[in-house]
C-alpha cells in the first residue's frame, strides 16, 4: 500500500501554524469586539473599546501586508526596469 505524498509529508513548519491560529484567533476577537462596542457605555469606556478594536487592527494589517508579495509595490517597475 503506497501512501499518499501530499498527506503524508508535511508542508507547514510549527512556528507558521502558531501563525496562523494566533491571526484566526485575533480575527475572532476583532469581530467580537465590533459585535458589542455599541453596548459600551458612552465616553472614556467606549473610546477606550475603539482604540483597543483598532489597535488590534494594525496588528493584523502588518502581517498581511508582508505576506502579499504586491503589498506597497503596485505601480512599481520591476528591477529590469519592464
Amino acid at each position: 500500500m503506497r501512501s499518499d505524498p501530499l498527506v503524508s509529508k508535511r508542508y507547514w513548519n510549527l512556528p507558521t501554524i502558531w501563525f496562523h491560529w494566533a491571526v484566526a484567533i485575533l480575527v475572532l476577537i476583532q469581530w467580537g469586539i465590533a459585535q458589542v462596542i455599541d453596548l459600551f457605555p458612552a465616553g472614556m469606556p467606549r473610546v477606550e473599546a475603539r482604540s483597543v478594536h483598532i489597535s488590534l487592527g494594525l496588528c493584523l494589517r502588518r502581517p498581511a501586508r508582508g505576506a502579499d508579495p504586491l503589498a506597497g509595490k503596485v505601480g512599481t517597475r520591476t528591477p529590469s526596469g519592464r
